[in-house]
């Protein structure tokens, strides 16, 4: 009886971890894409200042000023 009840327990605690596994994967390709999505949106603008407020990836291009 405890026996079947271990396996039972590892049984769903592996699919547990397989979900969380795949959940993770799926996480870091997710930031990966946006890293590389902003990467090249950085690239695209070059060193154009931008004086208007953007969406985030403008403010990540951006050099940091003193004094702000």
């Amino acid at each position: 009886m405890d026996n079947g009840f271990k396996e039972a327990a590892g049984a769903i605690s592996a699919m547990v971890t397989m979900k969380e596994i795949g959940n993770t994967i799926f996480h870091k390709t997710t930031f990966m894409d946006n890293t590389i999505s902003i990467l090249m949106h950085c690239k695209k603008s070059g060193n154009r200042k931008r004086q208007q407020h953007g969406s985030a990836k403008d403010t990540l291009c951006m050099p940091v000023q003193s004094g702000q």
